[in-house]
Parts: structure tokens; sequence; C-alpha cells
């Protein structure tokens, strides 16, 4: 029976130890945009890669952070996965910013961008503040999904930015 119990086991747990793992490099863009970009390139073999992020964390904004994990929006035709050779690239819409304007007020903006079940971009968070406020941040976690590949996984700070409309870098990922 323990032989058994270990045979199983080992059935179980080897296919996983061997599956490889998702081969990217991630690359926030840099620079004056309304958008905050992602770019992922494969340095791996030949794939079909997913995105999805997770919320971990919001500063300097009064609202509860609803925590949740939701597709990302591959910029180009195909929403919701793309494939990509050895060396290729795209990019993933990560985040928004801009001004509200009201009759004699104009409040600064940012949303969290994911994919709706219709594959448009929706915001799935939003800070808002009025010049002179500490600016808003969040932490993410995302995730580069490739067909039976093991995700690479990678986390994010995005704030309103000082220079730019928006600022991201990498940050530790928290130990789950």
């Amino acid at each position: 029976l323990d032989a058994l119990l270990v045979v199983l086991f080992l059935i179980l747990i080897i296919p996983e130890v061997l599956r490889k793992k998702v081969k990217v490099v991630l690359t926030p863009a840099q620079g004056p945009s309304p958008i905050q970009l992602l770019e992922v390139r494969n340095s791996g073999t030949p794939s079909s890669l997913g995105a999805e992020c997770t919320l971990l964390d919001r500063r300097n904004d009064p609202n509860m952070l609803h925590r949740s994990t939701f597709r990302m929006e591959w910029q180009g035709p195909y929403k919701r996965s793309v494939k990509l050779r050895r060396g290729g690239s795209y990019n993933l819409a990560v985040a928004e910013a801009g001004d509200e304007v009201t009759r004699n007020h104009t409040m600064q903006w940012m949303k969290i961008c994911g994919l709706s079940d219709k594959d448009e971009r929706e915001p799935k968070e939003t800070s808002k503040w009025n010049r002179g406020d500490t600016l808003p941040e969040y932490d993410l976690k995302i995730r580069i999904i490739g067909e039976n590949q093991k995700p690479h996984v990678q986390c994010f700070t995005v704030r309103a930015g000082k220079s730019a409309a928006l600022e991201m870098f990498a940050i530790p990922c928290p130990k789950t």
C-alpha cells in the first residue's frame, strides 16, 4: 500500500515539476501618456499567452480596495490572448489617467483597466483626487499564462505620476 501511495504521489508531482515556466520579460512603458502599458517580451518558445491581474493594495485613497483578479487587455485586435514568437512582444493595458472637469472644479483620476465579458476595456478600480492631494498608488500582481506552462508572476506598483500621467515599477511579490 505504501508503494502504491508513493507511485501515485510521483505520478501527480513529476509532471508539475517537469512543466516548463513561461519565459517572458515584463517592462513598463516610460514617459508621458494617459495610458500605462506593460510590454511582454517572449524569451522562450513560441507561445499563446494570456494575462491576469490581481489587485493587492491601494494607498492614498479613502475608498476600500475591492480585491479581485481579472483578465487583462492585450493592445491590438486580439484582446484575451496573443501568440508570440521567441523575441516577439506585445503590450498589456494596465491603467489610464485623466482629468474630470465640472463647472468650476477639476479632479484628476486614474483607473486600473481590465477586460469585460464582452472583451472591452473597463475600469476595475478608480481613484479621484484634487490637485495638491497625495497621489494614489496600487500594487498589482500580474500573471502571464501559457498553454501547459507554469505562469510567470511579477508584482508592480502603478501610481499617478509627478512627471508623467502614470508611473509603474516592479516590486517584490508578497509571500503567500
